[in-house]
């Protein structure tokens, strides 16, 4: 009886873990895009301050819709290991081994993808923190996502920024729809995409 519970209970188990996988590869830009990153899931977008100042400077925050055609081109730095396990702007913890990122202007919780234009390396990092001031760094990423990228020998890129939307669908919006589109590997992937031609072109 004992060992018939114990098949019974390692069936229930795999089929619970059959019917989470396809929900993960769903999410998952490596196996939709063949993009490292950050799992694209509906987050709860985190309410800050539409204004704030940092050395004397104020930044003004993106609104929600805004924020889904953002493109830029810039310099990206890192953070340094040291700063593992230190509180972000979200109020979570920096974890070195996620694919996050910092972002003066741009919702906390959203998603960007980021190209470095040097080797054409991209990943797909989570904002979670405000920075870097300094200079003229547009983005500062985790360690994993700098390394992903080809960052880490030379401290700072050039690379391009585009912002990603992930509705409660699970549609995916903004500017770097267009870009992901181009490496979807399967039909579902280029399905999940809403690419606005006219602003995308």
């Amino acid at each position: 009886m004992k060992f018939k519970r114990l098949i019974k209970a390692i069936a229930l188990m795999i089929i619970a873990a059959l019917t989470v996988l396809p929900a993960q590869a769903q999410n998952d830009p490596l196996k939709q895009y063949g993009i490292k990153g950050a799992n694209l899931t509906r987050t709860t977008l985190i309410s800050s301050p539409k204004s704030y100042t940092v050395k004397g400077r104020t930044y003004t925050t993106y609104s929600f819709n805004s924020a889904k055609e953002y493109s830029k081109n810039g310099t990206a730095s890192y953070y340094h290991r040291k700063f593992h396990g230190r509180r972000t702007s979200s109020g979570e913890l920096y974890n070195a081994n996620l694919y996050t990122a910092a972002h003066k202007t741009l919702p906390l919780n959203s998603y960007v993808l980021v190209t470095n234009l040097r080797n054409n390396k991209k990943t797909i990092v989570r904002i979670n923190d405000r920075g870097p001031f300094i200079r003229d760094r547009i983005i500062d990423l985790s360690y994993t996502a700098a390394k992903e990228i080809g960052l880490i020998a030379r401290g700072v890129g050039q690379v391009k920024v585009e912002a990603l939307h992930v509705a409660a669908n699970g549609k995916i919006s903004g500017a770097g729809t267009k870009t992901l589109a181009k490496h979807a590997r399967t039909k579902a992937a280029s399905e999940r995409l809403v690419i606005n031609i006219e602003k995308n072109s």
